[in-house]
């Protein structure tokens, strides 16, 4: 696995508070992503988000997956995207939260704005370095 340079976001401790929520365990989700990863597929990274974003993001070396729970009328969907249909990657600010201490990253999927909320802005970091890493290459 290629190794993806760290960028230079200053880490700080103001978490985003608004986007505070109980967690829900999404075993049968990881599972079934589990499940769907092919052969000569890697898992780069897994990724838990928090309400209102994306709940569960994986990156392999070949696609994006992600549970959707609204562009398909009120229904929860396992997304696969390919790596290809990634064209923008952001960090982004909240409410309460100046960019530089954002846990929230911002992409575009297929002409698809999502976005995740992640616990930490080490998490956001490590996702983030590792999107725009694959888009560039």
């Amino acid at each position: 696995m290629a190794r993806i340079p760290a960028s230079s976001m200053h880490v700080g401790a103001h978490p985003p508070s608004e986007f505070e929520t109980e967690e829900r365990d999404y075993a049968a989700e990881l599972a079934m992503m589990q499940s769907n990863v092919f052969n000569g597929e890697a898992v780069d990274g897994v990724f838990r988000g928090k309400s209102p974003g994306l709940a569960l993001l994986a990156v392999t070396n070949r696609r994006l997956m992600y549970l959707d729970g609204s562009s398909f009328e009120g229904r929860t969907a396992l997304v696969s995207s390919p790596m290809k249909g990634v064209s923008d990657v952001a960090f982004l600010d909240g409410p309460d939260v100046e960019l530089q201490y954002t846990t929230i990253v911002g992409l575009t999927v297929q002409r698809s704005k999502q976005f995740i909320i992640l616990p930490t802005q080490e998490e956001a970091r490590q996702l983030h370095d590792m999107l725009i890493w694959s888009i560039i290459s």
